[in-house]
């Protein structure tokens, strides 16, 4: 991990924001989520992937991990996704950025 865990905010007055804010954010999951089912095991309609991200105090994603579900391909595509996310507004406490660790889930397949 790039970013030591004692240098990790546990707590923010605001989270970070991707460009373009949450319906952007929310955009970029649902693509995910679409590209994704062609990765799936053979017989499998859906799974939901769990990744944690960091976000460092300039706004970068330095670190991503898919901590449940998926398979190998497909957590390493969505590893990659996440590491190439544009920029965001990074988070701040007290007034300086700081790096946060997030979580995301996603759905692939079916509804």
């Amino acid at each position: 991990m790039p970013i030591k865990e004692d240098d990790l905010a546990k707590v923010v007055d605001q989270l970070p924001v991707y460009p373009g804010g949450n319906d952007a954010f929310q955009d970029f999951i649902n693509k995910l989520s679409k590209d994704g089912i062609k990765d799936l095991d053979e017989g499998q309609t859906k799974t939901f992937i769990m990744v944690e991200y960091i976000i460092d105090s300039v706004g970068h994603s330095v670190y991503a991990k898919v901590i449940r579900g998926g398979n190998e391909g497909l957590n390493e595509k969505i590893e990659d996704a996440f590491m190439a996310m544009p920029q965001w507004s990074p988070a701040n406490r007290h007034g300086s950025n700081v790096a946060i660790r997030l979580k995301q889930t996603i759905m692939i397949g079916a509804e």
